[in-house]
């Protein structure tokens, strides 16, 4: 029975109610309809003859029964009490089911109820609340218990409360004998055995309780706890600068409180690789915890660039550099900052952090523990030289050359323009620097790779591509070969490689040294037709380069591209919302021009 659900429990002592009352009216029912049945029995008498004689008794079992009146009693109290019986059984089933189903119904609120119970946990006691919209059975019940919450809850906020303010006032001391056992280990590399193995015991100890603290902060703030408490930052400042004063003077370190919840400590004495420091102690509002670090700058060593040239966009290059093991545990993670022009990282380091500073970009890397540190990049550039900077605060700013050899000096005529026409002359330069920090090797083959210009001059080979030469040394001053173009449009990209250096691209143009005419038909293409402009005006959008003109007669154009103008030019031509540009290159093809 204690199993059974409530709403069973109801289903059950209905039933059972509901048969103890049928049972009971069917007995008294039944006593009463055969009492009256034996009265109408022992009332009826039948007469054969009625003018004449005494009634006779009527006797159901009589084999001579009365033609005129027969009744038949016998029989029927046994069928009147099994009826009552079925109608007892099937009341007492009826009535469970509805019983079943009403209690059901009835029960609804309380199963509301309970799922509103079940979504209290300890971490949202000050969120829940239970409705107090209900039947007014439970209406008493739901204000108990949002009171009970109540109270649990300032419960536990008074716990936490209580744990947090341990833990706070914990770290300060823990993390000052930390540093001081590791300072002083640092300080005395030469004591003896049985000293260096208390101070290790001393240090594991202090490192164990500060972890055990962390531990009781972090369970302290598993959920905010609402603080209207008024802290004077003075007092507390003041208390810091007395605590940490006889450490600041051992080290020659002045402290300074500027009123605002900030210590500053100018060094006074010049420390080996670090003539000055100033060490920023931020007094936070509900923590006490300060460290104060003053020791010479730590070293990136060694720190290198591989490989120390490159002589390619997209080359990889690998980054390398060493923290050194005996950085105090306390201080990490570090924060380093990479600052490059040129190079973007790579996998497995590809999503490093950037930030903006300083009006430029810069990579961040966390490292969370000592040792060689190599970080994957790749060349932005063909040929950029630039320093890399790596930098944290208690480093020295390392800085790591980035080196390109690369061609100097290059141009073609100068401007890095040929004159339009066929066998025009185009003079190639370049320059090979010596670099002897990173020798060039001998003899050094350079290539020029173009498909419009030819040479013949001495040395150079035409190979498939374009021209090459080898030096057998070094070649003094600005090199100069001769080409001449070999289609009156010249347009291309001249690139000048050779091994162990970066390839130089020049973009070469096209310039018409003097005015070209041009002549052809003008059109506008007006629904699905063309149609021919005689005698119209046509607006250039450039007229430094073509003049606006009239159309002739018979609808043709004619005008002379002028002196100066590149082939990569572009001129709009305009009629009454008809509209085509076309390049000086397609220009000078004498196209037939199709205004839109």
């Amino acid at each position: 029975m204690k199993r059974l659900s409530l709403q069973w429990r109801i289903t059950i002592m209905t039933a059972i109610l509901i048969c103890i009352t049928c049972v009971l009216m069917n007995c008294l029912i039944g006593y009463s309809g055969k009492h009256y049945m034996d009265s109408i029995g022992n009332g009826i008498s039948a007469y054969s003859d009625i003018d004449g004689g005494e009634p006779g008794a009527f006797d159901p079992q009589s084999e001579n029964l009365d033609n005129e009146v027969t009744i038949i009693v016998s029989g029927a109290q046994q069928s009147f009490g099994t009826t009552n019986w079925y109608i007892t059984a099937a009341v007492t089933l009826l009535g469970g089911v509805l019983a079943y189903f009403v209690s059901g119904r009835a029960l609804k609120p309380l199963r509301s109820f309970a799922a509103q119970v079940e979504n209290v946990q300890p971490n949202n006691l000050a969120d829940v609340q239970i409705s107090e919209d209900v039947l007014p059975e439970f209406k008493q019940f739901s204000k108990s218990f949002n009171s009970m919450i109540k109270r649990l809850d300032e419960g536990f906020s008074a716990q936490r409360q209580f744990t947090g303010n341990a833990a706070h006032e914990l770290r300060t001391p823990l993390a000052l004998t930390q540093a001081q056992i590791e300072l002083f280990a640092a300080e005395h590399p030469d004591v003896q055995p049985e000293t260096a193995e208390f101070l290790k015991l001393l240090q594991e100890q202090t490192e164990r309780m500060s972890q055990m603290t962390k531990t009781l902060l972090e369970m302290s703030e598993l959920r905010s706890v609402p603080c209207n408490d008024r802290i004077e930052l003075a007092p507390m400042i003041e208390e810091i600068i007395t605590d940490l004063e006889p450490i600041a003077e051992e080290k020659g370190i002045a402290l300074n409180y500027d009123g605002n919840g900030t210590i500053t400590a100018d060094v006074s004495r010049i420390i080996a690789g670090q003539q000055g420091a100033t060490i920023t102690v931020k007094a936070g509002v509900l923590s006490r915890t300060i460290t104060v670090v003053s020791s010479e700058l730590y070293q990136f060593a060694p720190a290198s660039l591989s490989p120390e040239i490159y002589t390619a966009r997209d080359q990889d290059m690998a980054l390398q550099f060493t923290i050194p093991a005996n950085i105090p545990s306390y201080l990490y993670p570090l924060k380093f900052t990479i600052t490059t022009a040129n190079l973007y990282p790579v996998a497995p380091n590809k999503n490093l952090q950037i930030e903006y500073t300083d009006g430029g970009y810069q990579y961040v890397y966390w490292a969370t523990e000592p040792g060689t540190k190599i970080l994957n990049f790749r060349t932005s550039l063909e040929n950029s030289d630039e320093t890399i900077l790596i930098a944290n605060d208690i480093f020295k700013t390392q800085e790591i050359e980035v080196k390109s050899r690369h061609f100097i000096d290059v141009a073609v005529n100068g401007s890095n323009l040929v004159n339009y026409g066929i066998n025009s002359t185009a003079q190639v330069m370049f320059a090979v620097p010596s670099y002897p920090d990173y020798p060039v090797t001998y003899p050094l083959t350079v290539f020029i790779a173009t498909e419009k210009l030819h040479t013949t001059q001495s040395g150079w080979t035409a190979v498939e591509g374009g021209y090459q030469h080898t030096y057998a040394s070094q070649p003094s001053g600005i090199q100069t070969i001769t080409f001449t173009s070999v289609n009156a449009i010249s347009d291309e990209n001249i690139v000048i490689s050779a091994p162990g250096f970066s390839p130089t691209t020049i973009g070469v143009g096209t310039v018409l040294s003097h005015g070209v005419a041009v002549t052809n038909t003008i059109r506008v293409y007006q629904n699905n037709y063309l149609l021919q402009i005689p005698n119209y005006r046509v607006t250039s959008s450039d007229t430094s380069i073509v003049p606006t003109f009239t159309v002739n007669s018979r609808s043709n154009y004619s005008f002379t591209i002028a002196a100066g103008s590149k082939a990569s030019d572009v001129v709009r031509f305009t009629l009454q919302g008809y509209t085509a540009a076309y390049r000086v290159e397609e220009l000078l093809q004498h196209p037939a021009i199709v205004l839109k």
